[in-house]
């Protein structure tokens, strides 16, 4: 499956190096913008494939564990930030399992969300960004699961320090289209 990744408006800005490594700043400074480009906040920053596993939590002997297909540490964060994350339940593990750096960042406005209107079907552009996903269609045709992400962990996700996303919830179809 595939994906576009957003990165939300929220500091601290995300910007690409001329080394092209990602970096984040706290301060939207014009000097910062002159040497580096642009910034990536409120933009849709790369495409991925993934996969998708569920995260369950398991208990033996009274102490919970999270079960997964995947290394929980390519995360990035510590079994209490998960189990904070997660509130003891279940969740989900978004593998990326191809990165595509070599895309120029796009804006929300060149993709298309599907509306219902009266028992018709309509594309209309995309004007805002889900608070977690929702599927998108580009010009063609072509559909696409919008995840948004903050800078701190997209920046670590494009500097391939981060593999796996987790989300509590994900589309239900999702699920069904990865088996």
């Amino acid at each position: 499956m595939r994906a576009l990744l957003y990165c939300t408006k929220s500091a601290p800005y995300l910007i690409k190096s001329m080394g092209g490594r990602y970096l984040l700043s706290s301060i939207y400074d014009t000097h910062i913008l002159y040497m580096y480009g642009n910034y990536y906040n409120g933009k849709i920053v790369t495409e991925i494939e993934f996969e998708i596993a569920e995260i369950k939590r398991q208990y033996f002997d009274n102490k919970g564990y999270y079960i997964c297909d995947y290394d929980l540490k390519d995360t990035c964060l510590t079994y209490d930030e998960l189990d904070k994350y997660l509130k003891g339940w279940n969740g989900y593990a978004i593998k990326i399992t191809h990165l595509i750096l070599n895309w120029r960042p796009k804006e929300l406005s060149e993709y298309y969300i599907k509306k219902r209107i009266r028992d018709k079907k309509y594309f209309v552009e995309t004007t805002k960004a889900p608070q977690n996903m929702c599927y998108v269609y580009n010009s063609l045709g072509r559909r696409y699961v919008l995840i948004s992400i903050r800078p701190e962990w997209l920046c670590k996700i494009l500097n391939r320090e981060k593999t796996i996303e987790v989300r509590k919830a994900i589309l239900k179809e999702m699920i069904d289209d990865d088996r």
